[in-house]
């Protein structure tokens, strides 16, 4: 079973255009609580590769990195992103699925100031480390979202997003820690708990 969750995380990877075993992404992680709730939702769909086969915590990527990047000094942002953001809570609020043929189904976030201003202030780190990131998730164009499954076949989409919809995933949610992770297969690299503090970013 594992070697054909690979598989077919493999060939969705290959579709967004990673190499695999290269990509990279740094994402805000959730309280236990809602982590779980969202565990259940990912396991009532079904249908593709959910989270648990993933390998993957619950999370909302800030940005994903498709190509060879310099996972120290991803690593740093992290960090010092941690230092200085305070726990803050989301709302889980609608379940979707992009278009195309990836299969993805996800639960929604409705936008705060405080995530899209952690957003940003990631970017512009990234800005001033000369590092690129998957255009979806540079600030013009991201969409906030929590995965739930990838790889869902195209005709069983309908069903996946109604099965989601009738669980109790929706609602509050707190952001704890930022993390780096590699893929494929997924592998945690470094996981900071926000902590708040001093803000050598600026304030927003």
């Amino acid at each position: 079973m594992r070697g054909v969750v690979r598989d077919t995380l493999v060939s969705y990877s290959l579709k967004r255009g990673s190499s695999v075993g290269v990509g990279h992404a740094v994402a805000v992680l959730f309280d236990a609580d809602s982590e779980q709730r969202i565990l259940e939702a990912s396991d009532a769909v079904g249908e593709g590769v959910d989270l648990r086969e993933m390998g993957a915590h619950p999370h909302v990527s800030l940005g994903v990195f498709r190509s060879a990047v310099d996972v120290d000094i991803l690593a740093t942002c992290v960090a010092t992103l941690a230092r200085v953001t305070e726990p803050f809570q989301l709302r889980l609020s609608a379940v979707g699925s992009f278009p195309g043929d990836e299969g993805v189904v996800f639960l929604a976030l409705t936008p705060t100031e405080r995530l899209l201003d952690l957003h940003r202030r990631f970017h512009a780190m990234l800005v001033e480390h000369g590092i690129s990131t998957d255009p979806l998730y540079r600030p013009d164009r991201w969409v906030p979202h929590c995965t739930v499954a990838q790889a869902v076949p195209d005709e069983r989409v309908g069903t996946a997003v109604e099965r989601v919809r009738r669980t109790n995933a929706f609602g509050p949610v707190t952001v704890v820690s930022i993390n780096l992770t590699e893929f494929l297969p997924v592998k945690e690299l470094v996981a900071h708990p926000v902590i708040g503090g001093s803000d050598p970013l600026g304030s927003a």
